[in-house]
């Protein structure tokens, strides 16, 4: 059945997060087919779509992965995006079997301090002109 969501699947990531725009860079290189749309979580498109109130404290703490009105959080986020890309990666979607307290504690943890640990940028990204056509807002 073909949805009729314009943007079937779209990544949201923090936009001031060095690793998170260092993932989302690895994610465009491996999307071949172009499948993935990407926005900040700070953005108009996070706001339009993940306006869910019980959504909101993940906010920008996670990575979300919107998949044909469904909303992903965290390492099950991870793992549905890695069903998009190219080989090799979508091996790692099978890390799905790891119980989710355990996935999302270990997320968690990078979470709490990528800031510390990646840096953290003074602006969201801007779409560059190979980018723009994937990068929403």
């Amino acid at each position: 059945m073909k949805t009729l969501d314009p943007w079937p699947r779209i990544v949201f990531f923090d936009g001031i997060c060095v690793l998170c725009n260092k993932s989302v860079d690895f994610l465009i290189k491996n999307d071949k087919k172009k499948r993935l749309k990407y926005a900040t979580t700070q953005s108009e498109a996070a706001d339009y779509l993940l306006s869910n109130e019980q959504l909101q404290p993940a906010i920008p703490e996670s990575i979300i992965y919107y998949e044909n009105g469904d909303i992903y959080v965290k390492s099950t986020a991870i793992l549905k995006i890695f069903k998009e890309l190219r080989q090799p990666w979508p091996v790692f979607s099978y890390l799905i079997i790891i119980p989710r307290p355990i996935r999302d504690g270990m997320y968690d943890l990078i979470a709490r301090y990528r800031y510390r640990w990646f840096g953290k940028m003074q602006h969201c990204r801007l779409p560059d002109a190979k980018t723009r056509e994937v990068v929403l807002d």
